[in-house]
C-alpha cells in the first residue's frame, strides 16, 4: 500500500473511533470512551507518519508515535498534551 493510501486508511479508522465517541451515551464507562479516543489519536498520528512517507512503529504508545514525528523533523507542539493525560489505564 503506497503511503498516502495508508494515510487515508488510518484516518478512515481514527474517524469511525470518532464516530463511535460521538455515538456513546453519558452511561459509558469512562474506560470505553478513553479507548477510543486513544484509538483516534493513535490512528490520526499514524498516518501524519505514512503522509510523510515514513515508517511507524508498530505500537499503541502515542509517546512512541510523537517521539517519532519529532526525529522527522515534525513540528508536533499542539499535540504534546496527548503525553501528559494517558488516555487508558
Amino acid at each position: 500500500m503506497s503511503d498516502l493510501r495508508c494515510a487515508e486508511a488510518m484516518l478512515g479508522a481514527a474517524e469511525r473511533d470518532l464516530l463511535t465517541l460521538r455515538s456513546m451515551s453519558d452511561e459509558a464507562p469512562e474506560e470505553s470512551f478513553g479507548f477510543h479516543l486513544q484509538q483516534a489519536a493513535e490512528k490520526g498520528l499514524k498516518a501524519w507518519i505514512a503522509a510523510r512517507g515514513e515508517q511507524y512503529p508498530l505500537t499503541h504508545s502515542v509517546e512512541t508515535l510523537l517521539r517519532r514525528l519529532r526525529t522527522c523533523s515534525v513540528n508536533s507542539e499542539p499535540f504534546e498534551a496527548l503525553e501528559q493525560f494517558p488516555l487508558t489505564p
